[in-house]
């Protein structure tokens, strides 16, 4: 009987993670005019003060945005999700990036980047995040370009953690320890 319960909850706890989404941006509609705009795309609502660019001016469709704008990133049910890795590209100047992320429990997480410039078509540059990206309720992408040339984002990796998903599982769980409590009574 212990095997068996060892099995079922093993078996539930694999549907708790959710598979990782990269946005990659090869199907995002933007609307490309002037004004905030806010993008659905794979689960996640992606919005910045300005209209993004349309994601087939580079070579590797991106999501391109104005100089000195910010990119905010959120699941769309409100689930907490992480971040582990996402490329970045500057068509020119010398980019600052800050990432800050804020935690489903309350305060944030803030990192510094510095970019050289690139073209479209190389020099994308490629961010492997550190294990403190995680439980998150929003990220922000913030670019200061000095001489203002449009920035690039792609393969943005993220990963939900579905909380109705794992409240039913930690149920059925103690569900599960009762019944077998109730019969070996």
């Amino acid at each position: 009987m212990r095997t068996i319960f060892a099995l079922t909850l093993s078996l539930f706890s694999l549907s708790v993670h959710a598979a990782p989404v990269v946005l990659t941006f090869e199907d995002a509609v933007v609307r490309g005019s002037p004004g905030p705009e806010t993008i659905s795309y794979r689960g996640y609502s992606l919005s910045s003060e300005e209209a993004f660019a349309t994601p087939t001016i580079s070579p590797d469709p991106a999501l391109l945005f104005c100089p000195g704008c910010s990119v905010t990133v959120r699941e769309e049910n409100d689930n907490p999700f992480s971040l582990s890795s996402f490329d970045f590209i500057s068509a020119g100047g010398t980019p600052t990036f800050t990432l800050t992320g804020g935690y489903a429990g309350g305060g944030t997480i803030t990192e510094e980047f510095f970019f050289t410039a690139g073209t479209w078509d190389s020099n994308w540059e490629n961010t492997v995040l550190g294990s403190g990206w995680t439980n998150l309720e929003y990220v922000v992408f913030d670019v200061y370009i000095d001489d203002g040339f449009v920035s690039g984002l792609d393969n943005v990796a993220l990963n939900a953690v579905p909380v109705p998903a794992a409240v039913w599982l930690l149920g059925s769980g103690l569900g599960l320890l009762g019944w077998m409590r109730r019969r070996t009574a």
